[in-house]
């Protein structure tokens, strides 16, 4: 999908016609509807440039410390999501050490990741080692949510949270609950209605995790959740349409979550340098601000709270089809800002 600037310069490359004998009053017509249309595409390439310069200049001046500002959100909201991107490694290290100040800062009782919950006992068996031991981590490719390029820096999440336990009294202690629907990924070749299917009930499965093991045990846990960027969504709903069936609809965990407890939910998300991606059927791999941006992108890792300067950005987050399945966001034409609460670009 293009952005606005260059859906803009797009437009200025007119049609040519040949006009034959139109007469005096034909040719003044087609002149007019020519110079309507070249007024209309400098008009649209100008406020592109506005608003890429309004936005340029709010990051400059609002951008902080993404570590800083998770730690920040999570002093005054008790669950709080940073988006994952599945082959990138550095969301993995921001995970980590978010994890790590929010712990330090204001106390942490679970991490919930985007693992299935056929693996938690492969979880629960590696966070009670002692001495540390990750062998049934690594017996496990579920846990690691392999194939995935950026494993090693999964497999460090967990390993951070066991430092931080082995270093706090026992009711400080972090724990790690794996959320994803059972066999997710399917194992096997499944048809893409059915895979829309399956991928649909996901967030809702999730929801239920996190309420039963975590909130019914201690209403008042504080929780940080770390998953691909979609689920992170607190407004809008997916769409999946595959040949000949009924569309199918998501709605988001964090839109749930938001809804079971208003008011205490932060949502993170991010933009950074990834490797292969999963080929799941809706995969988060960011969002359209850098190419917007281009050169006026800083190439520093910040984080900033997303304004109404993010909304010259009409269908900002980039929506990945996979073989058989149309996936779409809505709303169409959704602002950033509806969507989630803070912007971080993890710079190359």
């Amino acid at each position: 999908m293009r952005s606005p600037l260059g859906r803009a310069r797009t437009r200025v490359a007119l049609p040519t016609w040949r006009f034959g004998r139109l007469g005096v009053t034909g040719a003044f017509a087609v002149a007019a509807l020519l110079l309507i249309l070249a007024i209309g595409a400098v008009l649209d390439l100008s406020a592109s440039r506005a608003g890429q310069g309004r936005l340029a200049e709010y990051i400059r001046t609002a951008m902080t410390d993404p570590v800083a500002s998770i730690a920040a959100a999570a002093r005054t909201h008790r669950i709080v999501f940073v988006a994952d991107i599945h082959g990138s490694g550095a969301t993995k290290r921001l995970a980590a050490d978010a994890i790590e100040a929010v712990a330090a800062q204001t106390g942490l009782d679970a991490v919930v990741l985007e693992v299935s919950l056929d693996a938690q006992p492969f979880i629960d068996r590696y966070i009670n080692t002692a001495p540390e031991n990750t062998a049934s981590l690594m017996a496990n490719p579920a846990v690691l949510r392999q194939p995935n390029p950026a494993a090693h820096e999964y497999l460090q999440i967990y390993r951070r949270i066991w430092r931080i336990n082995e270093n706090v009294g026992p009711d400080r202690r972090i724990a790690i609950y794996g959320a994803d629907a059972p066999r997710w990924p399917p194992s096997s070749a499944v048809s893409p209605a059915e895979l829309s299917r399956r991928y649909a009930v996901r967030d809702s499965v999730m929801l239920e995790v996190i309420e039963r093991r975590i909130f019914l045990r201690n209403p008042r846990a504080r929780v940080l959740i770390f998953m691909t960027g979609f689920h992170g969504l607190k407004g809008g709903r997916g769409e999946l349409k595959t040949g000949g069936t009924a569309p199918v609809n998501v709605l988001w965990l964090a839109a749930r979550l938001q809804a079971r407890h208003p008011g205490e939910v932060a949502t993170f998300l991010t933009d950074a340098p990834a490797g292969p991606t999963s080929g799941e059927v809706a995969e988060y791999v960011g969002t359209r601000v850098p190419e917007f941006l281009g050169d006026e992108m800083p190439r520093r890792t910040f984080a900033v709270r997303i304004s109404d300067a993010f909304d010259v950005l009409s269908d900002p987050i980039i929506e990945r089809d996979s073989p058989g399945v149309d996936f779409e966001i809505l709303p169409r034409g959704y602002n950033l800002r509806d969507m989630a609460d803070t912007y971080i670009r993890i710079g190359s």
